[in-house]
């Protein structure tokens, strides 16, 4: 393809192709249609790893409709992640599927569409596009949440989700015009180019940023924006809860890797301290409050805002190294997560209010669902040897090279915290003994799956250098 967007744009005809099938074949299977978008995720997944590909692409500046995408390394890492973390979120749509009577193809329509918006946050260059991705994947995530209308729950979570998200749209905006009417610009070069030259001390322009980073915190559900959290977690479709675990958290992060590496880096003795406390309240926070859980999707979505904690200490540190760090620890993170869910989902009955006692049982009725839902937990809870392990000590270094003692001590209290809400998981799951006679057991090709997952979490944390070379743009050395 000649084009420089052939990701996006494949993305696009996938989302109206899925569209299309549902409206004008209503008898093709939900699992002909799920496996369609798999099948679409994985070839753009492979394509995206591919050095031609990624030559083709690299290094080019892109007007679209007026606003700004930049074609660089760091956008191609993103793209990467994000169609990874869309494969693995439509595998976990294949069992959710059979269960729903309607909305099948709106769903896969919509969990297309927000892995377009997450892939288009990656290369903003300006503050229109950063809106416009933005609220594109907000929208399709507010409609994620709430698709099963027959719910209460969903239905009450898709409208706080909303009011929550529209405040801190309005928020954003607010902070975008303040910069704009200082700097004259939207676009990130012309902003950083501005402080530079003497405008970093204004007083307006520090308003805007703060109410940016309000914005963006309620993307990655960092404290205080983090409010919408369990209860959305508890009413969404489980593919919906990883798509918000990973995919739109990870979303967050690249814009605010954007925002303040391309645009307001003059101003890092500003915003870096304001971090600083942001994560380690976050930490606290997200950690404390889910050991008294007993829901495991509220649990998942406490330990959630924890690791977005976790992750803000790659933006805290300030340096190159603690943003390689945090996208280092984003792959752990889906990885964990991904298996979780893989298990919840698989043991999931439509009784099922996932509380931990439900889990009771577990090893007896499925070995494979125990074994993915504890390596999930372990990697998680950063206990070696998984992937986890190594993207907290990574995250670690990061800080303590700035020197950042007070920080790394929170954050250990916040990983001594999740090592025990999570063995509480492992307990239900491993030692206790429950009724599991209504639980499904997996099928083969769901076991190869996550025999898969469970490899790779263990593979990379004892052979990290792959998803380091991703989390570092080293891929280009291969183009050289």
């Amino acid at each position: 393809m000649n084009t420089p967007l052939p990701i996006e744009l494949s993305l696009l005809a996938i989302a109206i192709a899925i569209l299309m099938l549902q409206a004008f074949s209503p008898l093709m299977s939900r699992r002909k249609m799920t496996w369609i978008v798999i099948l679409g995720f994985a070839a753009l997944f492979a394509w995206s790893l591919c050095p031609l590909a990624r030559a083709m692409t690299c290094e080019a500046d892109v007007k679209i409709f007026g606003t700004l995408y930049r074609l660089d390394p760091w956008t191609m890492t993103f793209r990467s992640f994000f169609l990874l973390a869309g494969l693995g979120v439509s595998l976990l749509a294949l069992p959710w599927v059979e269960h729903q009577q309607e909305h099948v193809g709106e769903y896969l329509t919509l969990l297309v569409l927000a892995v377009l918006a997450m892939v288009l946050c990656a290369g903003v260059a300006d503050f229109a596009m950063l809106f416009v991705a933005l609220e594109f994947l907000t929208i399709t995530s507010y409609l994620l949440v709430g698709i099963q209308r027959h719910n209460p729950l969903s239905l009450e979570a898709g409208v706080k989700y909303l009011i929550v998200g529209a405040t801190a749209s309005a928020m954003m905006v607010y902070g975008i015009t303040l910069i704009y009417g200082m700097a004259g610009s939207l676009e990130f070069g012309a902003i950083d180019a501005h402080l530079r030259a003497g405008g970093a001390d204004s007083p307006m322009i520090k308003l805007g940023l703060l109410l940016v980073l309000a914005g963006l915190g309620f993307k990655i559900a960092a404290f205080p924006f983090h409010w919408w959290v369990p209860d959305v977690y508890q009413g969404a479709p489980m593919p919906t809860v990883a798509l918000l675990s990973t995919g739109s958290k990870a979303a967050g992060f690249v814009l605010l890797i954007r925002v303040l590496h391309d645009a307001f880096q003059p101003m890092a003795g500003f915003w870096q301290p304001v971090l600083c406390f942001i994560a380690a309240a976050t930490i606290l926070f997200g950690n404390l409050a889910a050991l008294t859980q007993n829901n495991l999707k509220r649990l998942l979505g406490y330990s959630g805002i924890g690791h977005a904690g976790t992750l803000l200490l790659g933006l805290a540190a300030g340096t190159i190294f603690g943003q390689q760090a945090l996208i280092f620890y984003l792959y752990a993170y889906l990885f964990g997560t991904l298996l979780v869910v893989s298990a919840m989902t698989l043991w999931e009955t439509p009784a099922s209010q996932h509380e931990i006692d439900e889990y009771a049982g577990l090893r007896d009725k499925s070995p494979w669902l125990a074994a993915a839902l504890i390596v999930g937990l372990v990697s998680l809870a950063g206990i070696p040897p998984t992937i986890g392990f190594f993207g907290k000590f990574l995250l670690l270094i990061a800080i303590l090279e700035q020197q950042l003692y007070w920080l790394a001590a929170v954050t250990l209290v916040g990983i001594g915290a999740s090592l025990y809400y999570y063995l509480r998981v492992v307990r239900a799951a491993y030692f206790a003994r429950g009724d599991i006679g209504s639980h499904p057991v997996p099928a083969l090709h769901q076991k190869v799956i996550l025999a898969a997952l469970i490899g790779l979490t263990v593979f990379f944390g004892l052979y990290q250098n792959p998803i380091w070379k991703q989390a570092t743009a080293q891929w280009l050395e291969m183009l050289s």
